[in-house]
């Protein structure tokens, strides 16, 4: 488990680097469901309560992320020519 977290990180690590705005467009969605799950877990006995606080961090990271993908999106609008 912990090699997966270091390879995802690694992605991570190179699509923030290189402004990969399409994948992190993407990425944003996905995030979104995990608090769910995270809490189904929990709910369930299968993972400790601890892990709703990582879900939660998670799931502030992609509001904040997708807040500024629309910011951004909303600025290159703004200076297009028509």
């Amino acid at each position: 488990m912990g090699v997966l977290v270091i390879f995802l990180a690694i992605h991570d690590l190179v699509v923030a680097r290189h402004a990969l705005t399409a994948l992190i467009a993407w990425a944003v969605p996905v995030a979104f469901p995990v608090i769910v799950f995270f809490g189904v877990f929990v709910i369930a006995g299968l993972a400790p309560p601890i892990l709703l606080l990582f879900g939660a961090v998670d799931f502030v990271a992609a509001v904040r992320t997708w807040y500024h993908l629309r910011r951004e999106l909303a600025g290159s609008e703004a200076t297009t020519p028509a």
